[in-house]
């Protein structure tokens, strides 16, 4: 079912995944992309296709631009989140994830916004962390954004990420992978690991923290 006929406009111009996306040839000419600032005066018109990619850490600013939106009339929103939302249902403790969960929540009932959930974005796979990574590729975000096609015009929710497995760097950081899922699973609050991800991080070692857990509930509720 095509969904609207009238504009696909970009809420969210500076983000990463945009500024990623901007050059590809499907959207360059298609879309019109507006930053957070310009929401209050920007013009749009019934039918517009609406992606928001825009994202602030304060639910309240969240809340605010969709409260803006929801006072368009027949526009169709589409809310880009994130496959990491899921630690939500087991902890509070990570506030990316947290912010994105409320955010889907509160896109789908001020705006019955269709949600489109990606992994961790790239454009060549040898880019993700060693490991099996939920993820999504630049080529599946931009063919799903110009075709703009899907099962459900409103309030649904499609999954755009794939399960895609990268080898460790070695034997050492294969060990340690499995050593942090241990203790992961086994302390009640997983930012208690913080300092382990610092190290992680400075390794070169991007599986950490709440990526880890994610992947771990979504190869376990998938599987």
């Amino acid at each position: 079912m095509s969904t609207g006929s009238g504009r696909n406009i970009v809420l969210g111009k500076n983000s990463t995944v945009w500024q990623a996306l901007c050059t590809d040839s499907r959207l360059a000419s298609g879309f019109k992309a507006i930053g957070h600032s310009e929401l209050d005066s920007f013009a749009f018109a019934p039918g517009d296709r609406v992606w928001v990619l825009s994202y602030a850490r304060d639910l309240d600013a969240n809340r605010a631009m969709f409260a803006r939106l929801a006072t368009e009339t027949d526009i169709h929103v589409f809310y880009i989140s994130t496959a990491t939302a899921n630690v939500d249902a087991v902890t509070d403790c990570y506030q990316y994830p947290r912010v994105k969960r409320a955010c889907e929540q509160l896109s789908q009932s001020l705006l019955n916004a269709h949600i489109v959930t990606i992994g961790v974005v790239y454009r060549d796979p040898s880019e993700l962390p060693g490991g099996t990574t939920m993820a999504t590729s630049l080529d599946e975000i931009a063919a799903f954004m110009a075709a703009a096609v899907i099962a459900e015009e409103s309030g649904g929710i499609t999954l755009l990420f794939s399960a895609i497995t990268r080898p460790f760097a070695n034997a050492l950081e294969r060990s340690v992978h499995a050593g942090y899922g241990w203790l992961q699973a086994r302390i009640g609050w997983p930012c208690l690991l913080r300092p382990v991800d610092i190290v992680l991080r400075a390794l070169g070692w991007r599986w950490y923290g709440y990526l880890y857990l994610s992947n771990r509930l979504w190869l376990t509720t998938t599987s």
